[in-house]
């Protein structure tokens, strides 16, 4: 007897149970052929016991009660109870595994994001010092300037130093505000967009693999 045969019997013999009682004995069986591969189908259905006699214990269990009212489940090979106890296993192997990788990679992940944002904060704190310092350079050429402007009358030569000076002074420190705070609208966010680019790749390639 072969798969198709056997399996059409047990199907023939099972149309007068739950559909779904019957389609989950229906896949038990096709998935220990499928398990024992093709080459061995003759083989497993001659260890098996007959269709009939598979369908009258599953009946017999389906429909067998017990003093409460309780209904038994279904009793199949043994080989479907150490299949689920493998894949106990296996779950709970795969939630170690993930606990030790996260354990060790865990603290090396969180270093290096708060070295990433420990840098960034400092870069921006540190070019808000330079606006503000260039600001200041400014507002100094504006007070030589006005001082400059005071002397004319007193000392020409000096007034047109300070003058002069203030001129110098608030076209650099202009220049560095606008440089800067251009800097501070320009690279800081292409920075965070870098940041978050590289925090997506790992989840990018899982979701593709």
């Amino acid at each position: 007897m072969n798969r198709v045969e056997y399996m059409t019997r047990l199907a023939s013999m099972l149309q007068d149970i739950p559909v779904e009682e019957r389609q989950e004995a229906m896949k038990y069986y096709n998935d220990y052929f499928d398990e024992a591969g093709e080459e061995n189908e003759e083989k497993v259905a001659a260890e098996l016991d007959s269709p009939e006699k598979v369908a009258a214990v599953i009946k017999a269990e389906i429909y067998g009660r017990n003093n409460t009212g309780e209904t038994k489940a279904p009793v199949y090979p043994a080989e479907k109870e150490e299949k689920d106890t493998n894949n106990w296993w296996k779950i709970l192997l795969i939630i170690v595994g993930g606990l030790f990788v996260l354990s060790i990679a865990g603290p090396i992940v969180l270093g290096v994001a708060l070295t990433v944002l420990a840098v960034v904060f400092s870069g921006f704190i540190a070019l808000i010092a330079f606006v503000i310092a260039a600001g200041c350079l400014a507002i100094v050429g504006i007070a030589l300037f006005i001082g400059g402007l005071t002397q004319i009358a007193v000392a020409l030569p000096e007034a047109f130093t300070l003058i002069g000076s203030g001129m110098i002074l608030f076209a650099v420190g202009m220049v560095g505000v606008v440089l800067l705070v251009q800097l501070c609208f320009v690279a800081f966010p292409k920075m965070f967009r870098w940041i978050v680019k590289i925090c997506k790749k790992p989840f990018h390639r899982k979701a593709v693999s």
